[in-house]
């Protein structure tokens, strides 16, 4: 099995690293979303927060990506980063609006008001993508 700890690495230096290699594979100047996958398994938010954001951001002030999002299944972990960074424009979580959870619903306002807390973000709509709606084949035969 593989090593979680091994798996995911939130440092800037490979964030930048790995994100110019990825746009070299794939021939293109930019991209439009930019995603975190899985904060959850960073150290720490904090980490997201002060470094992996703050290295995101950069990229997309260069024009390389018009988008910055956050991904993960905990909700609460993800409000968290919401409320101490205005760098995520959007923000994708999976399997918390089923027909067996609807969570995600439930926390939409908190999400908003996390986001707009920021001054520079009055007025702005936070991007929500629901992942994995039928609960990641749960549901299915």
């Amino acid at each position: 099995l593989p090593e979680v700890d091994q798996m995911f690495n939130f440092t800037a230096d490979h964030i930048t690293k790995g994100f110019q290699e990825s746009l070299m594979r794939l021939q293109m100047p930019y991209v439009d979303v930019l995603q975190v996958h899985d904060l959850e398994f960073a150290p720490s938010l904090d980490m997201i927060v002060n470094e992996t954001l703050p290295a995101l951001q950069k990229i997309k002030d260069s024009g390389q990506a018009r988008f910055i999002g956050i991904t993960g299944y905990d909700l609460e972990a993800l409000q968290y980063v919401l409320e101490r960074s205005s760098v995520p424009d959007v923000v994708l979580s999976y399997c918390r609006q089923t027909v067996f959870d609807q969570a995600l619903s439930r926390r939409m306002q908190g999400l908003q008001e996390a986001c707009s807390s920021h001054a520079e973000r009055k007025g702005w709509q936070l991007g929500v993508i629901n992942a994995a709606a039928v609960g990641m084949g749960l549901i299915t035969k």
